[in-house]
């Protein structure tokens, strides 16, 4: 028997998985990442207008973590703090203007994934830096993706990063014709307003997240069978521009959608977004929201033609959310529920058969370890990320005292810290503190409320015992040289 198969059928008698694929042979690990998606926005998490069949299946037959926020509130720090298990004060990825890389010499969850036996692989947008700053340590991406320990990596452009360059998206695109008249409508809603509803030019299967499907299935189908294999699906939906596929679009009314209670009118790109324009924005949402869900359900079917579902751990996720005018505004990159609180299910075969609803604290940093942890491999060290299994084996279960969010803005750093019932948060020194208990839209700001003086002291202090202790100790190992000298001689 293989070290790994050893370690593997430890964790199923620890599971309590006997008698599952857990017993024989490692899982399959395939994790599907969207983008800028509200958790709330789905059926499965309780709203009234969502179309998600396939996620609800998923969620019926998965730890869903309720109450589960990013490390950040824009794409690109949130992506590498999910790949390295790190804060984005540890990788150094404070925003999406940056080209600081996911530090090689820290590994990532790909490369611990190969340490524990496994075939990796990264399908779709990835965004874990921007510009060109690779070439100063790297011949090509593809060398740098691989000192990641990804053994297939696929780039596909998304609908933004599609109007120029080249790859395989944009080739298909000048293939079929549409790749002038699609570069001018992404360019034309960039410079306008790309949260504007205007119906879509492409077919559904002519979209990058589609695309992004077809290589995640063709993987599916062509993965050898002597090894397991991690997947890592990074899609677009259903980030912006906001351009409902028609098929789509025709599944949502949106003088019926239902609008939560911190919605108000406001104005942006100059434009006035009356209730009545945020049902049409909400209702263009959702139809990308059900669109990604029929993605999910492609990868799924895949997963079962090719007779691996039942030993496959599934998660499904998302970098961060979007207020979808709640709050007065449509945006990211801010510490509302909406924005930081992300969806997470993680499926896993004689485990979370039945479902469950998980209230446990997390990070979307967790799951790297949480999945390592599944599959019975070894964590690295640095890794600030902890496991969720132990909630998932016990619900109920603590895993965190609190969780934290981090981004930079206008030059200065902000952060948020939660616990149990409060959060509270700091944007460009202006101090934020919400009881989620009694106010779980964020109305009533109790900054100033004297009966709430100690909770925010607590809260403060918190974030600086957080930014103490999450640090990485780069001396880690260090001799002095009298002590080395004195080795060398055998004292």
């Amino acid at each position: 028997m293989t070290v790994l198969k050893k370690t593997v059928l430890a964790g199923a008698i620890l599971f309590g998985l006997m008698g599952t694929a857990y017993a024989s042979s490692a899982p399959d690990i395939v994790v599907l990442l969207c983008d800028d998606m509200n958790s709330f926005y789905t059926s499965f998490d309780g709203d009234p207008n969502a179309d998600t069949p396939n996620l609800d299946k998923l969620a019926a037959q998965s730890a869903m973590f309720t109450r589960c926020y990013a490390a950040s509130t824009v794409c690109m720090p949130s992506r590498t703090s999910l790949v390295a298990g790190l804060y984005p004060h540890s990788t150094g990825a404070w925003g999406n203007a940056n080209e600081q890389l996911i530090p090689e010499h820290l590994t990532s969850m790909f490369s611990d994934f190969k340490k524990a036996g496994y075939a990796t692989s990264m399908i779709g947008k990835t965004h874990w830096m921007s510009g060109n700053g690779f070439k100063k340590f790297y011949d090509s991406k593809a060398d740098y993706y691989e000192r990641l320990g990804i053994d297939y990596f696929e780039d596909v452009a998304t609908m933004f990063a599609s109007r120029g360059g080249s790859g395989v998206y944009q080739d298909f695109l000048k293939k079929i014709g549409k790749f002038e008249a699609n570069s001018k409508d992404m360019t034309d809603r960039l410079r306008s307003n790309q949260y504007l509803v205007r119906p879509s030019l492409l077919e559904p299967n002519e979209t990058c997240d589609w695309m992004m499907t077809d290589f995640a299935t063709e993987y599916i189908r062509k993965v050898p069978e002597d090894k397991p294999f991690m997947m890592m699906v990074g899609y677009s939906y259903p980030h912006s521009p906001y351009d409902p596929l028609d098929e789509y679009a025709a599944r949502y009314e949106s003088g019926s959608m239902a609008l939560r209670d911190n919605v108000k009118p406001f104005k942006k790109y100059g434009m006035d977004y009356t209730l009545d324009t945020v049902r049409q924005t909400k209702a263009a949402y959702l139809a990308k929201i059900s669109f990604i869900d029929d993605m999910v359900g492609r990868v799924i079917d895949s997963l079962k033609e090719s007779g691996r579902w039942d030993n496959t751990v599934l998660v499904f996720t998302a970098d961060h959310g979007m207020a979808i005018g709640e709050h007065g505004n449509i945006t990211k990159g801010r510490f509302w529920e909406e924005v930081t609180r992300v969806p997470m299910l993680i499926r896993i075969p004689g485990l979370t058969d039945s479902g469950m609803k998980l209230p446990a604290l997390s990070q979307l940093i967790d799951l790297y370890p949480t999945l390592l942890d599944a599959a019975g491999g070894e964590l690295s060290p640095h890794v600030s990320g902890r496991s969720l299994m132990p909630a998932i084996r016990n619900p109920g279960e603590t895993v965190r005292d609190a969780v934290f969010c981090e981004i930079q803005q206008d030059g200065m750093l902000n952060y948020m810290v939660r616990n149990d019932r409060y959060k509270w948060y700091i944007e460009k020194d202006k101090e934020y503190l919400y009881d989620l208990d009694s106010d779980r839209f964020e109305k009533n700001n109790l900054i100033k409320s004297e009966d709430h003086h100690a909770v925010a002291t607590e809260l403060r202090e918190r974030l600086r015992r957080f930014l103490m202790e999450e640090q990485i100790n780069y001396a880690a190992g260090y001799k002095p040289l009298v002590q080395r000298e004195k080795e060398k001689m055998g004292k």
